[in-house]
């Protein structure tokens, strides 16, 4: 996972470290988004970590997910487990208009926690001028 802070002053860089997800959600707790893209599924490394189902447990639903991927179960991004989490846990708010590459079944979502209040107009939309 790369952790990206806000500088203190607006003419500054931004800070980039390169982290363990689990580890940047636990010691990040003011960070409000968080952003897997084709999270790895835990037969394809080393450790045979579930790490989205990990960060995702860790996060704890405080705020929402933003999931690039497939969200099917078999697919090549995830777990069955994460997935499942992010079913029971989010309200789903698929992003039109993403094209993917390559005759992929991926999309974009945002994921919303369940607790949340979603407002009564589209949270996007198409703008036309």
């Amino acid at each position: 996972m790369i952790v990206i802070r806000k500088p203190q002053q607006f003419d500054k860089m931004f800070t980039v470290e390169k982290k363990d997800a689990v580890a940047a959600v636990k010691e990040n707790i003011d960070a409000d988004f968080l952003v897997l893209s084709w999270p790895v599924m835990p037969s394809h490394n080393k450790e045979n970590r579930d790490v989205a189902l990990e960060t995702l447990k860790a996060w704890d639903s405080r705020g929402p997910v933003l999931h690039i991927g497939e969200i099917f179960c078999g697919g090549c991004t995830g777990s069955e487990g994460f997935l499942n989490l992010l079913q029971e846990k989010y309200t789903d708010v698929e992003i039109d208009g993403y094209q993917s590459i390559l005759n992929m079944n991926d999309s974009v979502i945002i994921h919303i926690p369940k607790q949340t209040k979603l407002p009564s107009k589209p949270l996007l939309t198409d703008r036309t001028d």
